[in-house]
């Protein structure tokens, strides 16, 4: 089982604000967790956000056809815990008491 969480820049996606550096994306690959970019640039030697959908965080169980989703959960939401921006949300319900 898998569960993603996508990031989005506050204010999407009528007017997401935009152009903030995002750190800690470079903790978030584990065991178990992916990261996949979205709308987000390189500058300077670092990551910056250029628009709504910024990027996602892939959380997987250790079984992937037979685990379980609250694995995969914990897994996506531990992962996106180590990253922080000015501008960024997502939610948190998702597959929430599954």
């Amino acid at each position: 089982m898998t569960k993603r969480v996508l990031i989005l820049g506050d204010g999407y996606p009528e007017n997401p604000d935009i152009g903030h550096q995002i750190f800690g994306l470079e903790n978030v690959r584990s065991i178990g967790t992916f990261l996949f970019y979205g709308k987000t640039e390189w500058r300077e030697g670092n990551i910056f956000s250029t628009g709504g959908r910024m990027f996602s965080v892939v959380g997987m169980s250790n079984e992937y056809m037979w685990g379980s989703l609250a694995e995969a959960r914990e897994r996506a939401y531990s992962g996106m815990a180590k990253v922080s921006s000015k501008s960024l949300r997502y939610r948190t319900d998702i597959a929430k008491g599954l």
